[in-house]
């Protein structure tokens, strides 16, 4: 009797695995990749941490520059206010005192060159001029009074008195200032 055997005979070369280790197998492989996937997240993650690390570390070291460059911007601006109201008062004052040192140059233009006269006073009330003086000699006390006449900022000039001391002559004139 002859016997076939329609079954196929395993092949050597074919690896042969039971049914039962596939599923388990499969299992493995899945295993095996989602920890690779997980390593290589958890590995992205902290080279991420680490640069947004060195990205906080560099802000921070702006914020303290900007910090500093910030107070120095307020401390200039202090001072700038603090000049803007010096020359803001500068100004006020020269806008006032246009009026008496005008007056003062008229003067000062008005005494004659020669050393001859010198003014020991001068007062001011509304545009009453009074201005007191020496002088060695008539002719200078005449010689200021027509100085003070060709000034446009006085419009009259009158001598009060002069008197003779020992070593010079006292005067006094009165004056009314141009407005």
């Amino acid at each position: 009797m002859i016997k076939i055997n329609l079954l196929r005979e395993p092949s050597s070369s074919r690896l042969a695995l039971p049914r039962k280790s596939r599923p388990e197998l499969i299992g493995a492989l899945i295993f095996l990749i989602s920890a690779a996937l997980m390593g290589s997240l958890y590995w992205f993650l902290i080279q991420e941490r680490i640069v947004l690390q060195a990205q906080r570390k560099d802000l921070q070291q702006q914020s303290l520059e900007l910090r500093a460059a910030r107070a120095e911007l307020d401390h200039y601006r202090e001072q700038k206010g603090q000049l803007d109201a010096r020359i803001s008062v500068i100004e006020q004052l020269k806008a006032n005192q246009k009026g008496p040192v005008r007056m003062m140059n008229s003067i000062i233009e008005s005494v004659p060159a020669d050393p001859r006269l010198w003014l020991t006073s001068l007062g001011q009330r509304g545009n009453s001029v009074t201005i007191e003086g020496r002088a060695f000699d008539v002719p200078a006390i005449a010689d200021f009074i027509a100085g003070l006449n060709e000034q446009d900022s006085f419009k009259y000039v009158e001598l009060e008195y002069w008197e003779e001391d020992t070593t010079s002559l006292k005067f006094k004139l009165n004056c009314e200032v141009e407005n």
